[in-house]
């Protein structure tokens, strides 16, 4: 009966408003609790229906959820992580992994991504789908970034003094891409003594540039001009518009997982993205090879160069080093 009257009570609120001949659809969310009169603070009710409210809002919006114990558990918990990821980004307990880039040509280890990673003083590593989509949601992916940004650029310029032919990829989220200081940030880190031109590429996903095309095409202009090159992540998933690509400096293409996974189903359109890629003369990496046969076929019809735990997962730095030295010989 609950059930239903909050069904009644959530449809009323749907219900389009007329005002002055116009019609307005309106979306609601809605938190609800169980408040008896004398068995609590008024308060602590409220506070339920919000963490309640937030469920319904991160579920998708447009409906209502109801509080319980599990939920009230959950909210006390990220609460939690999230003072934790406040105090680790203070404290700088985040460190970068590597994983190598091979290319397929020569079978040299060309290139690094830079995986953000957290040891926590109690729990040890902690995986990174449990924290960076907090700092997405909460907007500390812009600190957690920015010092991203820093130690990768920091290490390309050590690794450029000591003769490493070494290139190094970082991930830009969209929030970061979006937020006013990055461009400063970046024309600081590329005013560093020994900044190597043309050796960090920043990955970006389709999705950010969707929007003002000039003011996306000069942003991206001013990051070359600064030394960067820009890399689209996870491409084929998302917007996919040629004009991008052909209009914007990106010097390479990431191609999503989901493609590599599907070899040889997959083949038709991985065919087309490599063909696109040739044309337009950007470089082609896969992601996510697992198998010997996914880079044979890759290396067979013409892909550039590829990533994956078939080469190696990603690693801390001295082990990263240490298996290009043995690569190398």
């Amino acid at each position: 009966e609950t059930t239903d009257e909050i069904s009644r009570i959530f449809d009323a609120l749907c219900e389009p408003i007329t005002y002055k001949a116009h019609r307005v659809d309106v979306s609601v969310s809605m938190g609800v609790t169980v408040f008896t009169p004398g068995t609590g603070e008024l308060t602590e009710i409220l506070r339920e229906a919000d963490i309640a409210l937030y469920k319904a809002k991160s579920d998708g919006r447009g409906r209502w959820a109801y509080y319980d114990a599990i939920l009230g558990a959950a909210h006390a918990s990220r609460l939690l992580l999230e003072a934790e990821v406040k105090q680790a980004i203070v404290e700088r307990q985040f460190l970068l992994h590597y994983q190598p880039r091979i290319d397929l040509a020569t079978g040299r280890i060309v290139s690094a991504e830079a995986l953000v990673r957290w040891h926590h003083p109690k729990r040890g590593m902690v995986s990174p789908g449990e924290f960076i989509p907090l700092c997405e949601e909460t907007g500390m992916i812009i600190d957690l970034g920015r010092w991203v940004l820093e130690e990768g650029c920091r290490r390309a310029i050590e690794w450029d003094k000591a003769g490493l032919d070494m290139a190094i990829s970082l991930n830009l989220s969209p929030r970061q891409f979006e937020d006013p200081s990055l461009m400063e940030d970046l024309a600081g880190f590329s005013a560093l003594p020994g900044f190597p031109h043309g050796k960090i590429e920043l990955e970006i996903t389709e999705g950010v540039l969707i929007g003002s095309d000039d003011e996306i095409e000069h942003k991206l202009e001013e990051l070359e001009d600064m030394g960067f090159r820009v890399a689209i992540d996870d491409f084929g998933t998302g917007y996919s518009n040629l004009a991008y690509i052909s209009r914007f400096p990106v010097h390479c293409l990431k191609m999503d997982m989901s493609f590599v996974s599907q070899l040889p189903e997959s083949g038709p359109i991985v065919r087309r993205i490599l063909s696109l890629a040739s044309q337009l003369k950007t470089l082609v990496v896969a992601e996510g090879v697992e198998t010997p046969e996914q880079n044979r076929w890759l290396q067979e019809h013409g892909c550039d160069q590829v990533q994956g735990f078939y080469h190696q997962r990603p690693v801390p730095l001295d082990e990263f080093l240490a298996i290009v030295t043995e690569r190398a010989r």
